[in-house]
């Protein structure tokens, strides 16, 4: 006797929930109303009452994990005796999924039931059938995955676009499918790289960016990420790439992170190109040394002028070097010529230079720049301007959080009014997260007004924080000692008499002062600083007269 007529005959009326799903992938012919239909005509057929209904639309059954109505289903499973779907691959299509989530059901004691297949559960041979359809499906979904990859892959190498929104500076043409440029976004992507190459930093860039109303391709504005993607993306110049960022990881993917060379196409002149091969390899060489300059933790020396200094004899970078030297064992710290102890077949027999003297020398140099006490009053006055409008922006934004609070309060108290009416519990969830997001706002708030207390700091100061910036950048522990060093040096050259300092010419300025507890002294506008040509080239000489930097 099926469960069915079991329930029946005790003089109970079988209850189901029933599960339907439309794929994302659109290859099933049944929608989601036909699926209700064949269910609910199944339940008035065997006398079952339909106490419940989950839909998942659009959602692959690969897995389960973005399927909600699926997992709402599941976590309901003791409301009710069966679970009725469609077909068995409405249910799942992996076969280790349908085995472990109808093993669950059956923990609540609920059984699923096919309305199409009609599986007898007490005959064995409907055990094996099932088994049968169940791997059945799992083939087709897997060998699905791999047609449409195959015929992804046959786009990508004729080069045409495989779906998504292009990159910004592209649209698609609609016959082709062919990337062709968008020449009112191509100036935006012109813009951000010379603004690279101009030594511009992102928070400058973005400004620039969202200031002339320009958007990204999803309309929104600009942000670190977003120019990183652009900077990095090989397109511009000309480059087709295609299956580059590695698969998801927790239904989320890192654009950040490639798969290896082997598994990504790659096509030159594939694209029409915004920007010049040379353009994008200086860009490429400018990201990638900022990228190294961050000196790791673990470090036991950080050596500020990495990536910044080389040598004047073979033209290889100089790099940090470690080590004990003479009989007492002395700790020596120094730049050396990377080509000095190399495997190559160059052997360069130019100076290590000593640590210690070659970055005094650099700090020296830019300190007596950066911080002139000629920009004082300057900044002074645009600080002044700075906090000025900050104030008014966070009174602003003070109001529109006040407002959003009282919004929150009144569906609070709403829902609350409803609950305490109805009883309706599966309400409290939705209160529990109005309660989480006021609560959240509230605290936001609360530190805004901590923030616009504070905003007014007297002129003595900030002359004061400037002095002492100064002196810790001398000292090297000022905490945008390397964003100066590399937002001013352009090149030191070891030679075997001399150092040369070469400098870029002053003409702007971001985050420089960090000092004690006036954090807002890192947001002094770049115009404080006059732009100042006169000063491109120190030189540091290594004779009698001037303290030896060699070892």
């Amino acid at each position: 006797m099926k469960r069915i007529d079991k329930i029946l005959a005790s003089g109970n009326i079988p209850t189901a929930a029933i599960y339907a799903r439309f794929s994302s992938d659109n290859q099933r012919e049944e929608s989601i109303d036909a699926q209700l239909r064949a269910c609910r005509e199944y339940a008035d057929r065997n006398h079952i009452k339909i106490v419940s209904e989950y839909i998942d639309r659009a959602k692959s059954a690969t897995t389960s994990e973005n399927r909600s109505g699926f997992l709402a289903m599941i976590g309901d499973a003791d409301k009710f005796d069966f679970v009725l779907v469609h077909k068995l691959d409405r249910f799942a299509r992996n076969r280790s999924d349908s085995i472990g989530y109808r093993m669950e059901l059956k923990r609540h004691n609920t059984t699923l039931i096919s309305v199409i297949e009609n599986l007898d559960e007490d005959n064995p041979e409907s055990i094996i059938l099932e088994s049968v359809l169940e791997g059945m499906n799992e083939y087709y979904s897997r060998n699905l995955a791999r047609e449409v990859r195959k015929g992804l892959n046959e786009n990508a190498l004729k080069c045409q676009h495989n779906g998504g929104k292009p990159p910004l500076g592209y649209r698609v043409d609609p016959q082709t499918k062919l990337l062709e440029i968008d020449n009112e976004e191509a100036l935006a992507v012109r813009f951000i790289f010379q603004s690279v190459l101009d030594g511009k930093g992102y928070s400058h860039i973005i400004k620039q960016l969202n200031e002339n109303g320009m958007k990204t391709k999803l309309g929104k504005p600009f942000g670190k990420n977003s120019l990183h993607d652009i900077l990095r993306n090989e397109k511009y110049c000309g480059v087709y790439i295609y299956n580059r960022a590695q698969a998801k990881t927790d239904n989320k993917r890192n654009n950040h992170k490639s798969k290896p060379a082997e598994d990504i196409i790659r096509i030159e002149n594939g694209v029409p190109a915004i920007i010049s091969k040379e353009t994008f390899d200086k860009v490429q060489e400018i990201m990638n040394s900022r990228s190294n300059k961050t000196p790791t933790s673990a470090a036991k020396e950080v050596y500020l002028l990495s990536g910044k200094i080389y040598c004047g004899e073979c033209g290889a970078v100089y790099c940090g070097n470690r080590h004990n030297c003479g009989r007492s064992k002395t700790t020596m710290v120094t730049y050396r010529c990377n080509n000095r102890t190399t495997k190559t077949n160059i052997i360069c027999k130019n100076k290590e230079v000593n640590k210690k003297y070659v970055e005094a020398f650099v700090l020296k140099v830019l300190s007596d720049i950066i911080f002139d006490e000629k920009y004082v009053p300057n900044i002074i006055k645009d600080y002044n301007t700075f906090t000025l409008n900050n104030s008014s922006d966070m009174t602003e934004s003070a109001a529109v959080m006040k407002k959003e609070i009282s919004r929150l309060n009144g569906r609070i108290s709403n829902l609350t009014n409803v609950i305490a009416e109805t009883g309706n519990a599966s309400l409290v969830t939705a209160l529990s997260k109005l309660e989480n997001e006021r609560d959240n706002l509230a605290d936001k708030l609360e530190t805004l007004k901590g923030k616009m207390k504070a905003v007014k700091i007297p002129d003595e100061e900030i002359n004061a924080a400037f002095v002492k910036a100064k002196t810790m950048f001398q000292s090297g522990t000022l905490a945008e000692t390397r964003q100066l060093i590399n937002l001013y040096v352009e090149k030191i050259i070891v030679y075997t008499d001399r150092i040369d300092l070469r400098v870029n010419p002053i003409n702007f300025m971001s985050n420089i002062l960090s000092a004690g507890d006036n954090a807002q002294l890192s947001k002094i506008p770049a115009e404080s600083f006059a732009e100042d040509k006169s000063i491109t080239r120190k030189s540091l000489n290594m004779g009698k007269n001037e303290p030896n930097p060699s070892r």
